[in-house]
């Protein structure tokens, strides 16, 4: 994608000419092409009526340009977003900008969704996986999560299985850590 292309599509969305998949797919492209001159316009859109546009300019914002100083909105999202999809992108986002720094808010926060018992299960899913990236080093995130493949027969048939792949002597051992900072 062109530089060239970038920009003049970036003055449609300006000018509100661009709408529904054109939208989508132009926010995407400013995340693959680093296009970061857009980022004001990518965060304005967090707060878009669209579920689709709000998941993607997170995505953006946190997987494609690793983006902490949006952590706050991320979090925000994740705990009070109506879709269940958009919350699930936030709390990946919040664990991949947070990687490793061991963050005592963010960990309150995740492990607070990981507990929800109300939340939709892909959610608290991604709350533990955010927590192993912000408190296991790469490594050993990596090793466990290849021990915790969900069989896929169970999934295809609705069966919560997540849960069961939760290390939760470890959540309690960071709840512990976090307790005592």
């Amino acid at each position: 994608m062109s530089s060239a292309s970038l920009t003049e599509r970036l003055a449609a969305f300006r000018e509100g000419r661009l709408r529904g998949e054109d939208l989508y797919g132009f926010i995407h492209d400013l995340g693959e092409a680093d296009y970061r001159e857009a980022e004001p316009d990518v965060t304005s859109l967090l707060q878009h009526p669209d579920a689709e546009i709000r998941y993607v300019a997170v995505s953006v914002l946190a997987l494609h340009w690793k983006m902490a100083v949006h952590r706050g909105e991320f979090e925000r999202m994740m705990l009070f977003d109506a879709d269940a999809n958009v919350r699930r992108m936030a709390t990946t986002g919040l664990g991949y900008v947070l990687r490793g720094t061991q963050d005592t808010q963010a960990t309150r926060v995740l492990v607070r969704k990981l507990r929800d018992e109300t939340e939709e299960g892909l959610v608290r899913e991604a709350a533990h996986m955010a927590l192993l990236d912000l408190w296991l080093p790469e490594h050993e995130r990596d090793r466990r999560v290849r021990l915790e493949t969900v069989d896929v027969d169970e999934a295809l048939a609705g069966k919560r299985t997540w849960s069961r792949h939760i290390d939760w002597d470890l959540v309690e051992r960071i709840e512990r850590r976090v307790a005592e900072k």
